[in-house]
């Protein structure tokens, strides 16, 4: 399976972005795709700069948000929690990863799990590539 391209999802597709606001509100806009498309490119969605030199877009499924995020080298997403499962894939780069009280830097191929309502927050080390998945998905 390619990385740029996602598994079809029910209902329609959305992008949206999500705005991080210290220490841990989140602000979200979504725009409809026209129509329905089951074949997105990661480098061809709408993105928008969520944080100083994070760039990210998210598609919204029925169930799932799927969040693709470019960060650039010492981004930080402040410590936050959600009542959202997420899943973090690294694509590229190396991102240091704190969820409750552990940390860990993760690479490419490496993967988290963040339970709902746990703490978590992240560095880019270096300039990193990462997709997140949330279930349910997230408020709109």
């Amino acid at each position: 399976m390619r990385t740029d391209d996602l598994p079809p999802g029910k209902g329609s597709y959305q992008t949206s972005f999500h705005f991080l606001k210290p220490p841990s509100s989140i602000y979200t806009s979504f725009i409809k795709i026209k129509k329905m498309n089951h074949f997105i490119a990661l480098n061809q969605l709408a993105a928008e700069e969520a944080l100083t030199g994070a760039l990210l877009s998210t598609i919204q499924t029925e169930n799932l948000t799927v969040a693709y995020t470019h960060m650039k080298a010492g981004v930080q997403i402040p410590l936050h929690q959600h009542p959202e499962e997420a899943i973090d894939i690294i694509l590229d780069g190396i991102l240091e990863m704190e969820i409750g009280e552990k940390t860990d830097m993760l690479t490419p191929g490496m993967l988290t799990t963040v339970p709902s309502q746990v703490p978590h927050a992240a560095k880019a080390i270096t300039d990193c590539r990462v997709i997140t998945i949330f279930y349910p998905q997230r408020n709109k």
